[in-house]
Order: structure tokens, then sequence, then C-alpha cells
């Protein structure tokens, strides 16, 4: 009788070992040939509304299709739009698993890796805020900036009434005159869009905000190549870059006065009482950050920033620069007694820029 369970019992194991051969067979099979024209198009019309559902904000469904599309794994495009999917959806420690697997990487890549690891990880690293380059401005046109970006190995100083394209060294290559400006973003391409109460200005091209738009406050970079413009109703619109509406929103929301967005086109908005409400890319409401003061000393936000991640940096009106991440986790600050701030400027990578009013002197902050 022990012989005979014996006998089922090897049988069993056969078979389940089998059944796991055939299955692995399978899976390597569909992973390695390549798939038919017919099976790339099909394909692609899911990957396409993986596309659409991530920047729509249906995160799930945009991670659902994407593993349906797993035979395109090696196209760029699949891998950054899978990897932001998981750090949408909240696991940060598959997307650093998935990038650890990568055989060829980009710097983008990497760069992505290791801010997510020091930002998300396990073990968080802290912010050094470290000088890495100084210039002094001229006092006597700066005192009153508002904005200020890197681009192209030159800055971008923006004040009231006036734009400033300025060298390294400190010397100022063109001076534009303009009425009402607000600030600054930096574009894909890299270049420079300015902001005034009445329009935006790319390469010397100006674009006339519509009417509805009473007088622009901040503004942020918007799906498909479109921007959002924030206007002092707390009325939020999504402008093409023909200065068109595409989409008009009422902000439940008091005194607005800062924009942002990140790479999966989360919107952040900095209202008067120091919060920063955050929504999907559908304008579902998310949570609201404050930075938590009573435990963190974040005083008044004066301006914030941040990266592709949604992990924030805000500056408060001491002078003092406070880096969270998504999660409102406290990573550092700075210490206005060695670097205080007046205006900075963050695109989420390892630097940023930090300008002192008294002093008149610009420094890159290594973070």
């Amino acid at each position: 009788m022990n012989r005979k369970k014996s006998l089922i019992l090897k049988t069993k194991k056969f078979l389940i070992f089998s059944l796991f051969n055939i299955i692995l067979a399978f899976c390597f099979a569909y992973s390695t040939i390549p798939p038919s024209p017919e099976q790339n198009e099909n394909l692609d019309e899911i990957f396409e509304q993986a596309r659409r559902d991530f920047l729509k904000g249906d995160l799930n469904s945009a991670y659902k299709n994407l593993l349906l599309t797993f035979p395109l794994k090696n196209n760029k495009e699949w891998q950054e739009l899978y990897f932001l999917t998981l750090i949408g959806i909240d696991k940060p420690l598959s997307a650093i698993s998935f990038l650890q697997e990568q055989k060829d990487i980009s710097e983008k890549s990497k760069f992505y890796l290791e801010t997510l690891l020091e930002r998300e990880g396990i073990e968080k690293a802290e912010p050094i805020f470290a000088e890495y380059f100084k210039v002094t401005l001229p006092q006597k046109n700066f005192k009153k900036i508002s904005s200020i970006i890197e681009s192209k190995n030159n800055f971008y100083v923006l004040i009231e009434n006036s734009f400033y394209k300025i060298a390294p060294q400190g010397k100022i290559l063109e001076t534009t005159i303009l009425n009402g400006a607000r600030e600054l973003l930096l574009l894909e391409n890299g270049e420079v869009a300015v902001l005034t109460k009445d329009s935006i200005i790319i390469q010397g091209k100006k674009i006339v905000l519509p009417l509805e738009i009473k007088s622009a406050l901040s503004f942020a970079k918007a799906p498909e190549n479109c921007i959002y413009v924030l206007d002092e109703d707390s009325k939020l619109f999504m402008l093409n870059m023909e200065g068109n509406i595409i989409q008009e929103r009422q902000l439940l929301i008091k005194r607005c006065l800062k924009i942002r967005t990140d790479s999966l086109f989360r919107v952040f908005i900095l209202s008067a009482n120091d919060e920063v409400s955050v929504y999907s890319s559908s304008f579902a409401p998310l949570f609201i950050m404050d930075g938590n003061p009573s435990v963190t000393g974040l005083g008044k936000i004066k301006e914030f920033f941040v990266d592709y991640a949604g992990n924030p940096i805000f500056l408060d009106r001491k002078g003092e620069l406070f880096f969270f991440n998504f999660k409102q986790e406290l990573l550092g600050k700075s210490q206005k007694e060695t670097t205080r701030t007046d205006c900075f400027h963050w695109d989420g990578g390892k630097y940023l820029l930090s300008f002192d009013k008294k002093t008149s002197i610009l420094r890159k902050l290594y973070l």
C-alpha cells in the first residue's frame, strides 16, 4: 500500500514538473520569438491605450496594458512609461528592480535609478546643499528677482519688468523689457518660456493669452505638449502652443499662488494657506502637502518645485530649503546661516539654483 502511494506521489510530481516546464518553455518562446506584423500592430494599439490611460491618470489600467505589451520591453518609450507607471501606483522598489535589470541602461535611466534610491529607497540619502558654483550678479539689477533658470550654460533671470540672459561669469548678454513678468519655465527642448500676466514668450515669439485668463500667476508643463496657466481667480487653463484653450477648470482652492507638475503630470497647487493640493493628471484629488511644520520647522512657503516623481523642495520665508519625498518624509534641509535663499529654481536634478538678494550671489548647490 505504501509502495502504491509512493508511486502515485512520484507520478503527481512528474506531471507537475512537466507542466511547469511546458509553461516555462511557452513563456520563453513568447518572449524570444519576434511577434508577427499582426501581433505588432495589436501590441502598438494596446501600448497606445496604455499611454492614453497614463495621461488621463488611470494608472492601474495603464499598468495592465503595459503588462500585455511586455514583448515591447526593449522599446525605450515603453521602458520609461512602465517605470513612471510603477512610480504612480506606489511601487518604487519594483521600479528600482526594473531599472537594475536593464542591460543597456541610458543616462536618463541611471539618473532615475540613483535618485529614486536616494529619495524613495529603503535607505534614503540626506541632501548636502553643498556649493558647487557661485557668481555675483549686479546688485542694482536683481534686488527684485522673481524667477531664475539655467539652460544651455547660461542663466535666465526675471524681475518685474525685465528678462535677462546672463553668462556664467555674471555678464549680462541680453536684456528684454517686459510688463507684468511672472515666472520662467524650462521646456523639454531646453528653451525657456516666460510668463507675463497676459502672454507667454518662447524664443521671442509672443503667445497672447485668451481673454478668459484675467491675470496669469503661474504656469507648468501639461500633457501632449501643452501648458497649464493658473490665473488670479483660481482658474486653471490648459493651452496648446498656439495659445488656444484645451481645458478650463475652476479650482476649489482660495488664493492659488503656484502650479507645478511632475513627469506623471500630477498637478501640485500651492495656496496662500501654505498647503499644496495634489491631483492626478485627471484632477482626481490625491492628498494635501503641508510639510508638517510643527515637526520639520518649515515656515510660510514662498516657492516650491517638484522632480519627476513628485518629490518637492520648499523654500520658506526664512530663507531655508526643505527637501521632502512624495510620501512627505523630510529628507533634509539647508542652513540659512551658510546659504540663505530668497529665490531658487530646481529642475528635479542633482543641482539647484539659489539666489541671495542681500549679497546678490547666485549659487549652484549640489544635492
